[in-house]
């Protein structure tokens, strides 16, 4: 009981006397019995979160002040020692995790590099991890400088609602063909590119390949 006390309250639960406390209830005899004569509870907390309860008992007489307050100071040292370690725990399983999305993306960016198509891999965000050089070539960047920025911000105001539609399509699972979509290009320039577009990894990972119609769709019309 003097355990769930101080993990609802927070605060260090003392207990001098333990055949004559009434938190001990119906184990005070379970207590006696082993020899102890006082204990105390002392949360593990920091920042305002309770981690754990340092338990300690005595067998004879009862706790004084000051080793309350070195009780309490370990119990501090101890929570903070605790929450660095849980945190190193998940920044180890976030570099792991990103490791792991390198090295699958990296199995694609292999094939990227040989593809006569333009070909832009995106996270879960929207933003660029990778543009082949065809797709830097047929949009005039360098696939080096564009890595991180927002592909939609490369398409037209007119064909941003068309782009963003085919994006939630393809992170759905679906597979969307030859979309034209207008994209801005170096030098101001607007093209027409026939997109297709599919998605990897529970769809955290959408791959484009796209090639430029604009001459085609210009003799078209």
């Amino acid at each position: 009981p003097e355990i769930r006390e101080a993990l609802r309250t927070g605060e260090p639960v003392v207990v001098d006397d333990v055949a004559s406390h009434p938190l001990l209830g119906e184990v005070k005899e379970a207590v006696t019995s082993r020899g102890i004569s006082a204990l105390a509870a002392i949360p593990l907390t920091v920042q305002g979160k309770t981690l754990g309860v340092l338990l300690l008992r005595a067998s004879r007489g009862s706790f004084s002040p000051a080793e309350i307050n070195f009780a309490w100071t370990v119990a501090h040292a101890t929570a903070i020692a605790l929450r660095n370690a849980r945190m190193l725990e998940g920044l180890r399983g976030q570099a792991e995790k990103a490791e792991a999305q390198v090295a699958e993306l990296a199995r694609y960016e292999d094939f990227f590099q040989y593809s006569s198509d333009g070909m832009v891999i995106l996270d879960e965000s929207g933003a660029i991890v990778s543009l082949n050089p065809a797709g830097g070539q047929v949009l005039g960047l360098d696939p080096a400088r564009v890595r991180g920025r927002m592909f939609i911000a490369l398409a037209s105001p007119l064909s941003e609602g068309t782009l963003l539609e085919l994006l939630v399509c393809v992170r759905q699972g679906l597979v969307c063909r030859n979309v034209d979509i207008e994209m801005s290009a170096a030098d101001d320039k607007v093209l027409t590119l026939s997109v297709c577009g599919s998605s990897v990894k529970d769809g955290r990972v959408t791959i484009l390949s796209f090639r430029d119609v604009t001459a085609a769709r210009a003799t078209e019309r």
